[in-house]
């Protein structure tokens, strides 16, 4: 089982250029993916995107690349004497048209120069398209060992959760237990409080009490909760992308949780039912993680 967050990096060197890539992901209900590559690649972005989607199956994955000169000293400026010499003409022209003073020093010199070295360009895409695309894999590498290691974290904590909410439904069904005897001493004591004076036997007594029974009756309830345990359990051990399947099962879980609580004869079976709401809950929002 994987989580839908993570992240993972990787980088090489090109000629006096450093390439890194980084890919991360977080939590979306269906695989969305973007990249964000220097313009003079973005050819690329169709191949490193598509590289990426095969590792993950859910989440919002991001891929981008940045691309870092190493520091160039004094002697690869590479100044260009004409157009310095030329901008010096231009700044002297513009500042006597208004009449000011123009009298560029050694510091101004030096920013002017530095401000025409000359850029370097990156290199045409087909050069780094290979190494690019293996960083890509490096990257995606990382961001998968970490979503699985956040997934095992999430496995363990939900199986607690699953084992609780078996105590609770366990108890929740010991506490039913009886419900509906206990509510026909119960209406047979108000009728004698009312001095109605009926056989236990008689057919009105039976039909009010069988209708409470079936009412009240949370067996239904409660067996098709403990098939839902067990194939959460289950769906726990695949491989797969099963955040989806643990969604369904969480609202299974929960419909027939509020189902029990709304029939419920006795003021402790709707405790328990509300404390394992309580749980769903918890369980909801870990499996908003889960690939």
């Amino acid at each position: 089982m994987k989580s839908m967050t993570g992240f993972g990096q990787s980088s090489f060197c090109h000629d006096e250029l450093e390439v890194a890539v980084e890919a991360s992901s977080v939590n979306k209900r269906h695989l969305e993916s973007v990249a964000s590559v220097p313009r003079e690649w973005q050819s690329l972005e169709r191949k490193l995107v598509e590289a990426a989607r095969r590792q993950v199956k859910r989440g919002r994955l991001r891929i981008q690349v940045r691309v870092e000169q190493a520091d160039l000293d004094e002697s690869s400026l590479n100044w260009s004497e004409e157009a310095l010499a030329s901008d010096l003409d231009r700044l002297s022209a513009f500042a006597s048209k208004r009449n000011i003073d123009f009298e560029p020093d050694a510091r101004a010199l030096t920013q002017l120069a530095t401000a025409r070295r000359t850029e370097r360009k990156l290199p045409p895409a087909g050069e780094v398209e290979q190494a690019l695309l293996e960083a890509t894999e490096k990257a995606m590498a990382g961001l998968v060992e970490m979503r699985q290691q956040e997934g095992r974290k999430l496995a363990e904590d939900l199986l607690d959760r699953i084992k609780i909410l078996e105590e609770l439904t366990t108890q929740a069904e010991n506490s039913a237990e009886g419900s509906a005897k206990e509510w026909r001493e119960k209406l047979l004591e108000r009728l004698r409080k009312a001095d109605l004076d009926l056989d236990p036997e008689d057919e009105r007594v039976l039909k009010e009490v069988a209708l409470f029974a079936d009412k009240a009756d949370v067996s239904e309830e409660i067996t098709r909760l403990r098939s839902h345990f067990e194939q959460f359990r289950s769906t726990l051990q695949s491989e797969e992308a099963i955040g989806r399947k643990l969604e369904f099962l969480t609202q299974e879980m929960s419909r027939e949780l509020n189902t029990l609580c709304s029939k419920s004869a006795r003021s402790e079976t709707t405790r328990l039912g509300l404390e394992a709401r309580n749980e769903i809950e918890k369980i909801r929002e870990q499996v908003l993680n889960v690939e």
